[in-house]
């Protein structure tokens, strides 16, 4: 990549340079995804999965069950597989590592700020298994705490609000809007998720 921008470089004769770059960068872009250089981006798909296994209801995973009942109500069993990197929109996501603004479409209900516990496929359908952190959520619905501006939105949490138990949600993917947020950590034990814009 460095490749391509010294040669977008080298051919503005460096006058305007930034403007040139992203100039190009984005016709670059827009020919890619025309042509179908790129046409997987933004489809959602495993990147790093189990192998499928035949899960029965009842059995030691709680969240095999909530599909099941949800989603599959007439069956008993499921082929299901354990999702390690999910690719959705252009960003990739990991259990555990992910933390994201989280909204249902069923109800517009508020933003909130969740943690991806797991991940599922079934039939097709992604399920995401969600710690979510309520109280952070204002009543009309805008995350407590957090500042916007140009350079994006920034919510910080201290440890003591990070040790509160959040929900638990499972979740088919089609039902949920999400944006990927970045965390970085302080020695107090407090975060800080920022969401570039």
């Amino acid at each position: 990549m460095n490749q391509v921008i010294k040669r977008i470089a080298e051919g503005s004769n460096y006058q305007n340079l930034l403007k040139r770059i992203a100039t190009f960068w984005c016709f670059k872009s827009s020919r890619d995804l025309v042509s179908g250089k790129v046409s997987s981006w933004g489809l959602t798909r495993a990147e790093d999965a189990s192998t499928a296994e035949l899960k029965f209801k009842g059995g030691d995973v709680p969240a095999v069950d909530v599909i099941i009942d949800n989603y599959f109500p007439d069956q008993d069993e499921l082929l299901i597989s354990t999702v390690s990197t999910l690719a959705h929109m252009g960003d990739s996501y990991s259990p555990g590592a992910s933390w994201v603004l989280v909204q249902r479409w069923e109800d517009a209900s508020p933003r909130a700020l969740a943690n991806i516990a797991a991940i599922y496929e079934a039939n097709g359908d992604f399920f995401v298994v969600l710690r979510v952190y309520n109280e952070c959520t204002q009543g009309d619905g805008l995350i407590a705490g957090a500042t916007s501006s140009l350079a994006g939105l920034q919510l910080t949490l201290s440890a003591v609000q990070l040790r509160v138990e959040p929900d638990i949600q499972l979740l088919a993917l089609r039902e949920i809007g999400f944006t990927p947020l970045h965390k970085t950590g302080a020695v107090d034990g407090s975060a800080t998720f920022t969401l570039l814009i």
